[in-house]
């Protein structure tokens, strides 16, 4: 078989029904909204610029769209400090824009999920305004407040994961309020009923306008251990996954109240009065797959979870086997998310392959995730093999960043705006100077430059996607693992009667197969595959059974 990739689609066509419903084995793509599409030249990107291009993502082949935060915000942290949550930044659009984006994706059988944040807002936001005023207003309580203790230092060791305390004083409140993230994003007290209801409140909202689904950010900073316990370090023999006062902590107790359960109950009744609406919880860094399995389980909460196991710099075929055998171990009646890439992680193809990742490598992680059991996240640019950007520290943005430069050059190189047209200025994301700057490099990656080319990335993860798409042991099919070494990751995937063998090749070298696959005549998708072997960054799928 040449050297290159191969498709045929199967007999075995996917039939929605209550067990399958639409977001289970789900393709989801992410959009960045500052950085995909502009459309009134002010060099960034919005809803608008979404709309101007549904039909590239339906001819992508993708299910949903999740579209990280666009509500009003002083872009403290871009958008992820929310001052007002039912209504829309100008330099986004405005509500209309939202429902229209709502209806246009539904013509072409997209659905939309918002990014709700509701660990924490800005201190912009009208409730912490008046929460601060004094202890007595209708809103006192509505965050994360506390006494300092004798010596005037803050109620906690706490840490914050932009760097110092967890906690900021208010000279006007006279008290310390509890921060995870910036100074200028207050935690919202969610023990408070009020606040609950505040929170569901903003969910009808946007159900009301038509969304289909959330993911919900940091779900598992919505609760604090009220009794204020200081966080123990690191047991002896565990080292952070890098150097960063934050990760040094060991989170009992800021993070992970098991008061979080029954709010997860109340936002997923509210969701079912509306049909078949998901809700996807993003578990932070700091915490791991033991978790997703907690926030899923009982079917009664979170509908599936992803975290950050495979947003890490580990890529090893043993790696997989251990993250996806946990969360099946821990959480057997749930439903798992996976991502390889987001907007908070070095984009993937440079992150597990190096300076200079082949297109053959970006081929076969998009043929990697496609083939995973779960809802997939593919974030904006993967499907073209995009790298992450070199962001001059004169041009970076992400507060993150700046403050760990040069160790960490934080969040700006995987937020460079989409690259639709190799001969244009600024790659035809906008007439005038985009926010960030884009890379040479990726431009020459444009996505005009790839459609009409059988052999690009994307061309090669547009057939995938329809090969998933139209076929149940792809997109619902359980997972089973066969073998695992330092190159090899060999799984199949059955669905009632029938099993597919997924061979990847993860290293740079030619890899013998021929113990693991011996039927030639039933090859689904191949690439680098001869009969008894895999190319470098090869993968072959084929049904077996």
């Amino acid at each position: 078989m040449p050297n290159k990739n191969t498709f045929s689609l199967s007999d075995s066509q996917p039939l929605l029904t209550a067990e399958h419903p639409w977001w289970k084995g789900a393709l989801i793509y992410q959009i960045y909204p500052r950085s995909f599409q502009d459309s009134n030249g002010d060099g960034i990107g919005d809803i608008r610029g979404i709309i101007n291009r549904l039909d590239y993502l339906h001819d992508l082949g993708v299910d949903g769209l999740w579209i990280s935060p666009f509500y009003p915000s002083p872009m403290d942290d871009f958008g992820y400090d929310v001052s007002e949550f039912c209504a829309v930044d100008p330099m986004f659009g405005t509500v209309a824009d939202v429902e229209e984006l709502v209806r246009e994706a539904e013509k072409r059988n997209i659905a939309i999920l918002m990014d709700l944040v509701f660990s924490h807002t800005s201190n912009q936001h009208a409730w912490f305004q008046e929460s601060r005023r004094n202890k007595t207003n209708a809103k006192a309580d509505y965050y994360v407040w506390a006494d300092p203790q004798p010596d005037g230092t803050p109620p906690t060791n706490w840490l914050a994961h932009f760097g110092g305390p967890a906690w900021d004083w208010d000279s006007k409140r006279g008290q310390y309020y509890l921060h995870n993230f910036l100074t200028s994003m207050p935690d919202l007290n969610v023990h408070h009923p009020d606040v609950q209801n505040e929170l569901l409140d903003v969910m009808r909202f946007w159900l009301d306008k038509g969304v289909r689904g959330f993911r919900l950010d940091v779900v598992d900073y919505y609760f604090h251990d009220p009794s204020f316990q200081n966080n123990p370090p690191l047991p002896k023999g565990k080292t952070p996954k890098r150097f960063e006062p934050y990760l040094m902590q060991e989170h009992l107790y800021n993070r992970n109240h098991p008061a979080v359960y029954p709010f997860l109950e109340r936002m997923r009744g509210l969701c079912d009065e509306y049909g078949d609406v998901m809700m996807v919880a993003e578990i932070s860094e700091a915490g791991g797959v033991e978790h997703s399995a907690a926030y899923t389980a009982g079917g009664k909460r979170m509908h599936t979870s992803y975290n950050f196991d495979f947003l890490s710099q580990y890529f090893s075929p043993q790696h997989f086997k251990d993250t996806i055998e946990t969360f099946k171990r821990l959480s057997p009646d749930g439903w798992p998310s996976w991502s390889f890439s987001n907007h908070d992680a070095p984009r993937v193809a440079s992150r597990w392959g190096g300076d200079a990742p082949s297109d053959d490598f970006k081929k076969m992680i998009n043929a990697l995730l496609l083939s995973l059991e779960g809802t997939l996240y593919i974030y904006q640019g993967q499907e073209l093999g995009l790298e992450q950007d070199e962001i001059a520290f004169e041009d970076m943005k992400d507060p993150y960043g700046i403050f760990q430069y040069p160790e960490n050059k934080g969040r700006d190189g995987c937020r460079t705006p989409f690259v639709w047209e190799s001969t244009k200025d600024n790659a035809g994301f906008t007439d005038t100077k985009p926010w960030l700057p884009m890379g040479l490099d990726n431009k020459a990656r444009a996505a005009d430059t790839q459609q009409n080319d059988e052999e690009s990335v994307l061309s090669h993860v547009k057939d995938f996607i329809a090969l998933r798409q139209n076929d149940n042991v792809l997109k619902w099919g359980a997972c089973d693992f066969v073998h695992v070494d330092e190159a090899l990751l060999v799984f199949d995937r059955s669905f009632e009667s029938v099993t597919y063998r997924c061979v990847f090749n993860s290293s740079s070298q030619q890899q013998a197969i021929g113990e693991h696959l011996h039927n030639d005549g039933a090859i689904l998708s191949a690439l680098g595959y001869r009969s008894q072997s895999l190319a470098p960054h090869g993968y072959v799928v084929a049904r077996i059974l």
